[in-house]
């Protein structure tokens, strides 16, 4: 008889991951090779093929132009979407009724993608079956309470559809707070601020490890305060690539005979290209062959084009991103990226992407001093600051909240210790 496996999963903007806590002891699945996370990923067709993760980004470098394809490289921020429902992909061959076939792929089955293949590595790895689990979840997916819980609501039911009857939430921040008392049971500290800087959310917390307090305290009454915003590291990329590449792709050109600005939807929808529906990617395609040989940038508007018609958005973000990564407080990084007849290479300085995400930095403060007000707490009340999720490691951040709170920032393993926490708050809840 297997043993019950009760798991935690933290389903991520950028990446996934999934682990269990059985007697005290958390195990984080690997999700390809010695690998603990994967990215978000997933890769669609018309004939109803789906992959995710690893598999997704392969399917999409090896795209079958045979038949219709999609690729989408997150689809959590489509969750508290009221007017998105989904997406169909429709056949470039006929079916059995003479008519190219159509498959709709609804938002919440696109989520049951992810937990499913998710929920399937751990019990493989495990050998135990499971019908448990704790999703993670930003403090606010949105600042609309409706849309708020529309998000949780549907990814409650994508992990329906993937197979689990036991289903529980818990907040990123308070899972990683969980995750940094078990493993700090010697420190001093008393009030610990958590920040989680993910790929499309920034969540804080303080937890107060108060050893005079009774040790049955449950997680949420030693959680102070706890505040959030939609902002994470896949904003930072589209900050740069909105602001230093939207020209290259004819943001200024100007067509017709009257001089015409060009489109301004365009552009705006453009980072998220992968939200929108197949109908009016095609529109688009459509108006810029009909302009651009006519607008005072041509090259520019073929460039747009094919970012949009190869559905390049998301690896030229990667670009920026691995430009954004390799940044250092005193040297130089690169944008890189080559298409077809898109080419990039670019010096990319600290200087210049702190001024492009000027903005960012009053929003972190700000979402930082929200938490801090709501415990009626001041910074050098804090006798720890944890930062974690993959964004945490961009340059500033360190700098940041050293200045805030005056103190060294601790920092676990940033990718990862927000589903171990989870994995714990899963034992906790269903033995």
């Amino acid at each position: 008889m297997t043993e019950k496996l009760n798991v935690g999963i933290d389903f991520g903007t950028s990446n996934s991951s999934v682990a269990s806590t059985n007697e005290g002891r958390t195990t984080i699945f690997n999700t390809r090779g010695k690998n603990k996370s994967q990215p978000s990923s997933i890769y669609l067709r018309a004939d109803g093929y789906t992959s995710t993760g690893f598999d997704a980004l392969e399917d999409f470098a090896r795209k079958d132009e045979e038949e219709t394809f999609h690729f989408i490289p997150s689809i959590k921020p489509a969750l508290p979407l009221s007017y998105y429902d989904g997406i169909s992909l429709r056949s470039k061959s006929k079916g059995e009724t003479g008519r190219p076939n159509v498959h709709f792929f609804g938002v919440e089955e696109l989520a049951s993608i992810i937990i499913s293949d998710l929920k399937q590595k751990a019990e493989n790895q495990s050998g135990n079956e499971s019908d448990s689990v704790v999703l993670g979840r930003p403090v606010f997916f949105s600042d609309n309470k409706e849309e708020d819980r529309l998000a949780q609501e549907r990814l409650e039911n994508a992990a329906r559809l993937a197979g689990f009857n036991k289903i529980n939430f818990v907040m990123e921040p308070i899972a990683a707070a969980l995750y940094y008392e078990k493993t700090r049971k010697n420190t001093q500290a008393k009030n610990v601020f958590i920040f989680d800087f993910g790929g499309g959310t920034l969540d804080t917390c303080i937890l107060e490890l108060d050893k005079t307090k009774k040790a049955e305290r449950t997680l949420e009454s030693k959680v102070l305060s706890s505040h959030g915003i939609v902002l994470g590291g896949t904003n930072l990329d589209k900050d740069v690539f909105s602001k230093k590449y939207m020209p290259y792709f004819g943001q200024r050109a100007l067509w017709s005979e009257k001089g015409l600005s060009m489109p301004t939807h365009i552009y705006y929808k453009l980072p998220e290209w992968h939200l929108q529906e197949i109908e009016y990617r095609n529109d688009t395609l459509h108006f810029l062959r009909q302009v651009a040989n006519g607008s005072t940038d041509p090259d520019a508007i073929k460039r747009l084009h094919t970012l949009i018609e190869d559905q390049q958005v998301f690896a030229l973000l990667q670009s920026v991103e691995r430009g954004k990564i390799g940044l250092t407080p005193s040297g130089k990084s690169r944008i890189e990226f080559a298409h077809k007849n898109i080419a990039i290479n670019d010096t990319f300085t600290l200087r210049e992407f702190e001024s492009l995400i000027s903005s960012r930095r009053s929003e972190i403060n700000e979402c930082i001093d929200v938490c801090l007000e709501k415990a009626g707490m001041k910074g050098e009340q804090i006798d720890a600051v944890l930062k974690v999720g993959g964004s945490s490691n961009n340059a500033f951040i360190n700098g940041l909240l050293s200045k805030k709170f005056n103190r060294t920032i601790e920092s676990d393993d940033v990718f990862t210790s927000v589903v171990a926490g989870l994995s714990i708050a899963a034992e906790e809840v269903f033995n």
